[in-house]
């Protein structure tokens, strides 16, 4: 009998995780979209932050010193963008469609954010990484855009 009891107890108790789970939204395509939304909205504003530094800089209001570390900076947060985006996993095929094409657009506002930088340490022409870089975070918005409406 008290064997009995033990089991409805861990049938109870397993019971109300997955339905805490289901009202709380803690799994599933609506979950996942919003990681994406999330992970989208945080790559969009480290590569706007770039934008921003490079712009500071051709103005010559900050120094290149300053612009590097913020491109350092947000070059780490787009790596946490990619490591999270890399853990998550989709509950269908369409939810899972939408992390592959979120973990291109990020690795390529990585890629612009590290061709900024080496063109800063090379006094090269910022110009063209300010357009590249303008271009990946309308890229990113655009995206977060989509997923958040589920297209």
């Amino acid at each position: 009998m008290r064997q009995s009891r033990g089991r409805s107890r861990v049938g109870w108790v397993a019971g109300l995780v997955v339905t805490l789970c289901a009202l709380t939204g803690c799994s599933g395509p609506a979950q996942t979209r919003a990681e994406l939304v999330k992970s989208l909205d945080d790559a969009g504003s480290a590569v706007r932050t770039c934008t921003l530094a490079l712009d500071l800089f051709q103005g010559r209001r900050v120094t290149r010193a300053v612009t590097s570390t913020t491109l350092q900076q947000q070059a780490d947060e787009l790596a946490s963008v990619q490591q999270t985006l890399a853990r998550l996993e989709a509950a269908d095929p369409a939810t899972d469609a939408e992390r592959r094409r979120t973990t291109v657009a990020v690795q390529a506002g990585s890629n612009d954010v590290a061709h900024a930088r080496m063109l800063l340490s090379t006094h090269g022409d910022l110009d063209e990484a300010d357009e590249a870089l303008q271009a990946s975070g309308a890229a990113l918005a655009a995206l977060a855009d989509q997923v958040q409406a589920g297209r």
